[in-house]
């Protein structure tokens, strides 16, 4: 490979709390931004955690828009219901009975309870439940004049309830230790002790361990007493994520969703176990109408009337669209812990009526796993888009808004996590955008959020600390910063570009420059890829462990070979990661696997170093070969003498791109870096697909990159090129009959 053909990305940066140096352009993120393909470059922590991907949220699992159900069903499944003089309740009632009642059709809806526009009357605090798979619950509209359900009596009623009895259980032989020492914020992958009972397509459990000394950590306790305070204990911070196996490569497996919350042997590891479920409803839709919850008319704060507009729980696959509540004192649409790829969208809380006090005015909870949040609005409320105890995200409010909020916008207490908060304006005396530790309010909240990612909101304040063992993000806000103050003296959170919203370089297809619409269109621009991640190392900020441990990373042995031979010419050492010394060569090779069709599309190498010696300039980086083509030098990326900390990481972040992709169709990737470096983890991002087998970097068609792929292939058979792969008809030398191979495909 000649230098002219080394396409990679660099980014420098020296970790700290306050955020990283600036990437040169004003309107990028420094932690998350386009490379050069136009995928998306996450910078991350000292200890790997990063910035989620949050594109796999909302219905069907991300990117499936919300179906028209009247399209999907015959005529004699749609059962319509007109409003009534009197009370309306047993008649919708009766039809979604009815609905229910019918079998699934081959999309997996029973039917449609079809209400015509009018004034409905649901009275005597009574509840409408849905509790079956396939059923839609659908209005005329959610204007005044349109589908209005009018609730009227005194209880703190629910009007619009999806449920069923719901239970899941640990399936016996399935569990199985993580192993790795620490699995990063946003990881979607890690090693086990065994697969053994684990397959592709298995749902399963992470569950994530904590014992007293992690509760220590954090310091949740030792929160001040307030005379209800209840300190956090160990058993009651297990957390468990819902997860998708989607792929297998020895002992690593792969999930449809990254962790929000670390895996740390030190505070108890993790563990993965298969489970079995029943009752949970799926196919549920509720859309196209309005709920007005009638209160006494006079009193604001008058608490006695309809509480909750819509609840959705022990669901998947569902949906509430265009429905607007009015005068509900709690939520509009709460989505329970149980839950999981539920869309909520284009949905309104208006002219909220009841205290404003703990517990009243939440109008949009977002409880459950993978679930969204879109083009929602709220006025008068407290919490306005809320997460709560122990939430699991991945999950995403986006493009809403908050009219005169009374207090503060976002996770409520006790450690909900992995939570993006996207193009949220907030307003109101007052209110502000949150994650921080709320002390001893009710009851002992502590730390409300972690990891949280507030990304282009607005708001008059924003009140963001970096909870111990975890961070939270703000990237693009704009808005007073204000330092929460705590028991605890915690940091400040992340701050990147406050000031000025963040640029994704894309304002056609992602106008809004949102993170969660960049991460979906990356994702469903290349619909059947694998998205896979390796690293090598451990994430412990170089403690060198020792013989046979992570840090004794592995080293291809002919590869080692031609290193240990440099080395000795050099007067040089080999080392391994973690080890603090001079004029040091240090080795690794990935592997993973490929099957004969496939092809790596995109990679991204992410490596996290430490100056040990004087001049780094002159040290390099080496791909695969131990000679001039093949060694980049880091003053040709622009690291400098003084770029690299000598405490903390800087990071090399590498997008190979074109014809150096084809360093990785072996499956295997061989790297060196010398010689005042210490290198404590390497990640390795690629994605996968599936290709015509001259199809060398994996984009999907024959051209002339494979063409000078093939040409540098045939040139290394003469010696004057590098070691690529192009030997298409398994002769065991690249010849004229692999151009005969590849113009076949061409012509295809």
């Amino acid at each position: 490979m000649l230098k002219s053909k080394v396409l990679l990305i660099l980014v420098i940066v020296v970790v700290s709390t306050t955020g990283a140096v600036s990437l040169g352009q004003d309107n990028y993120s420094q932690l998350v931004y386009p490379g050069v393909s136009g995928r998306l470059i996450y910078t991350p922590t000292e200890l790997g955690d990063r910035v989620p991907d949050f594109s796999m949220v909302g219905y069907m699992g991300g990117g499936v828009p919300v179906p028209d159900v009247t399209q999907l069903v015959t005529a004699d499944r749609i059962v319509t219901v007109a409003p009534t003089e009197g009370s309306d309740y047993q008649n919708i009632r009766n039809a979604i009975n009815q609905v229910s009642a019918m079998p699934l059709n081959e999309y997996g809806f029973r039917g449609v309870v079809q209400l015509q526009p009018g004034d409905y009357q649901i009275d005597d605090n009574k509840t409408l439940k849905i509790k079956a798979s396939g059923v839609v619950l659908r209005g005329s509209g959610q204007g005044a004049g349109d589908t209005v359900l009018t609730a009227t009596g005194t209880s703190q009623e629910t009007l619009i309830k999806v449920s069923s009895s719901y239970s899941s259980s640990e399936l016996p032989g399935t569990s199985h230790d993580v192993i790795d020492k620490y699995v990063p914020v946003g990881a979607a992958s890690f090693r086990l002790d065994s697969v053994e009972n684990l397959n592709v397509g298995d749902r399963v459990i992470v569950h994530r361990r904590c014992n007293d000394a992690w509760i220590t950590e954090i310091g949740m306790d030792r929160i001040p007493d307030a005379g209800d305070t209840v300190q956090w204990t160990a058993d009651s911070y297990q957390f468990y994520m819902d997860r998708v196996i989607v792929g297998i490569d020895a002992n690593r497996v792969f999930l449809n969703a990254p962790i929000p919350t670390l895996i740390d042997q030190q505070w108890d590891g993790g563990r993965i176990y298969r489970v079995t479920e029943t009752g949970r409803l799926s196919n549920v839709g509720i859309e196209n109408l309005r709920g007005v919850s009638q209160y006494d008319g006079v009193d604001d704060f008058d608490p006695d009337h309809y509480k909750n507009f819509i609840q959705l729980s022990a669901v998947e696959d569902a949906w509430v669209s265009d429905v607007t509540g009015v005068h509900f004192s709690y939520a509009v649409v709460s989505v329970s812990k149980n839950s999981r790829t539920v869309t909520v969208k284009d949905c309104s809380s208006l002219l909220p009526k009841g205290p404003r006090t703990g517990g009243w005015r939440y109008p949009f909870g977002n409880y459950g796993q993978l679930c969204l949040f879109e083009g929602c609005y709220s006025e008068d409320g407290r919490h306005d888009y809320v997460n709560s105890s122990r939430n699991r995200g991945p999950g995403v409010f986006y493009n809403c808004i908050a009219a005169r909020c009374n207090t503060e916008v976002g996770p409520h207490h006790r450690w909900a996590s992995g939570y993006l908060y996207d193009n949220i304006d907030v307003s109101g005396g007052g209110s502000s955008l949150a994650a921080r530790n709320r002390g001893n309010s009710g009851t002992g909240h502590g730390w409300s959020g972690a990891n949280i990612v507030f990304w282009n909101c607005q708001a008059p304040q924003f009140k963001v600390e970096n909870p111990f063992t975890a961070q939270n993000w703000v990237i693009g806000g704009i808005g007073t910063i204000t330092n929460p103050s705590d028991f605890l003296d915690a940091p400040i959170g992340i701050y990147d570009s406050h000031g000025q919203h963040v640029d994704l370089g894309d304002p056609v297809n992602n106008p809004n420059n949102s993170l969660y619409i960049a991460q979906l269109n990356e994702r469903l621009a290349e619909p059947n890829a694998r998205f896979r991640e390796y690293w090598v190392g451990d994430f412990d900020a170089y403690v060198y462990d020792g013989p046979a441990s992570d840090d004794d990373v592995f080293v291809d042995v002919n590869w080692l070979t031609e290193v240990e031979v440099y080395a000795a010419n050099k007067g040089w050492i080999v080392e391994q990661f973690d080890q603090k010394t001079s004029n040091h060569l240090v080795p690794f090779t990935f592997t993973f696997a490929l099957e004969p069709d496939e092809r790596v599309a995109a990679a991204t190498l992410t490596v996290a170093m430490q100056r040990t010696g004087g001049r780094t300039r002159n040290d390099s980086l080496w791909l695969e070969a131990i000679d001039e083509p093949h060694r980049v030098r880091f003053e040709e990326l622009g690291l400098g003498d003084q770029e690299l900390p000598n405490t903390g990481s800087g990071f090399l972040i590498f997008e190979f791109v074109g014809t150096d992709l084809s360093f990785l169709q072996d499956a295997r990737l061989n790297l060196l870096i010398g010689e005042d470096e210490a290198l404590d983890w390497a990640t390795l991002n690629i994605v996968v697909k599936t290709c015509s087998p001259a199809d060398f970097n994996g984009d999907g068609t024959v051209d002339y990159y494979d063409l000078a792929v093939l040409v540098a292939q045939w040139l290394h058979e003469q010696g004057q090129g590098p070691p690529l792969i192009a030997d298409l008809d398994d002769s065991g030398k690249v010849n004229f009959f692999d151009f005969a191979l590849l113009a076949e495909h061409w012509s295809k």
